[in-house]
């Protein structure tokens, strides 16, 4: 098969990391691979490494935004056997080409800003009705995705996300700049915007002692907004801004307590390297993360700081609790193989194409 997949840019989320892990396992099966991005990001960590795997990468002449990428994409996908979109605005503009190259698009959400809009559900319909297959990262994302679009069962499709368990297995910890090695370290991994909510994972540390460091990795239009929240309420020498990072597996190794303080996920990539880490897992009681930490790690009430600091203290000082917690993760995400992923995907194309 020749496949063509298509996202806005490679920036630093889940999506992003998904198909960064995942497409080199298409070619090691013998199928042909190109990657369409409608944005260029020069500070993009995941750019080398597709490169590096010899996975040929296509930039749109246009802006995210424009028009002009119906016409472009449709004349792209004339070389392909299936196109697969991950997404908004990039699957809008693969819909709108009306092309009759069989197309799919993955929901990585369990929600967006478009659903608060009801003058958009017919857009929305149709631009999502164009394709073979929705494919969900979540049973959750599934079911609020249909709740949303009221079209017919058979478009839908869950496939979990998957992660390279070996890579985080294998990772060996390392100091930190800045941070003392005797401390306790907790690490939170996302872009800075609204739904992550790093406020709260930051006035969480006021309620903690002075040897308890938070790690904030990632970068976003709110994190100057965080980093002065730090500094109002004076943690900032125990707050940790690293930006982008490219080694997150050994960062992970190198912490005592992943968190995650999201107001909602799909199924957090985030979340299976935390678990594969060998390192508890604390999150926000909120779909998408319920359903992957109830019973293995922690929560704690969405948005509730004070909690969120009792938990933190509960599990570091009950080692009982903690290494329960640790072997929990791992047997949980040890059915979350990015290989079991590359090859639920690959069926679904050989089922479109097949028919």
């Amino acid at each position: 098969m020749k496949i063509l997949t298509i996202i806005n840019s490679l920036g630093t989320g889940g999506a992003e990391k998904l198909i960064v892990d995942m497409l080199p396992h298409f070619e090691q099966n013998g199928h042909t691979i190109d990657l369409l991005l409608l944005l260029k990001d020069d500070n993009s960590i995941f750019t080398s490494q597709v490169e590096n795997k010899g996975i040929n990468i296509i930039y749109s002449p246009h802006s995210l935004y424009s028009f002009k990428n119906i016409l472009f994409i449709r004349r792209l996908l004339k070389n392909y056997d299936i196109a697969h979109v991950h997404l908004f605005p990039a699957q809008y503009w693969t819909a709108l080409t009306f092309s009759p190259t069989p197309i799919v698009v993955t929901e990585h959400c369990t929600t967006n800003r478009r659903r608060k809009y009801k003058f958009l559900w017919p857009i929305e319909r149709i631009t999502y009705g164009r394709y073979r297959k929705i494919v969900a990262i979540s049973e959750k994302a599934q079911n609020t995705l249909k709740s949303w679009l009221k079209l017919s069962k058979s478009k839908f499709l869950v496939i979990n996300n998957g992660i390279d368990l070996d890579t985080f297995y294998n990772a060996k910890s390392k100091s930190i700049v800045g941070i003392p090695n005797d401390s306790i370290k907790i690490i939170m991994i996302g872009r800075f915007n609204p739904t992550k909510d790093q406020p709260t994972a930051i006035k969480a540390m006021s309620l903690l002692p002075d040897n308890y460091h938070l790690i904030l990795v990632g970068d976003g239009s709110l994190k100057n907004d965080c980093i002065r929240l730090s500094e109002k309420i004076k943690v900032s020498e125990r707050v940790h801004f690293l930006g982008k990072r490219s080694d997150i597996a050994e960062l992970l190794k190198s912490c005592d307590l992943n968190l995650i303080s999201s107001h909602s996920e799909g199924l957090s990539i985030s979340s299976l390297e935390a678990l594969a880490s060998g390192k508890p897992l604390i999150c926000s009681d909120v779909p998408g993360l319920r359903e992957i930490n109830t019973n293995i790690g922690l929560l704690f009430e969405d948005n509730n700081f004070k909690e969120l600091a009792k938990q933190i203290l509960r599990i570091i000082n009950d080692n009982e609790l903690y290494n329960k917690v640790v072997e929990n993760s791992l047997k949980k995400v040890a059915s979350y193989s990015i290989k079991q992923t590359a090859e639920q995907h690959i069926n679904l194309y050989h089922k479109i194409l097949n028919k």
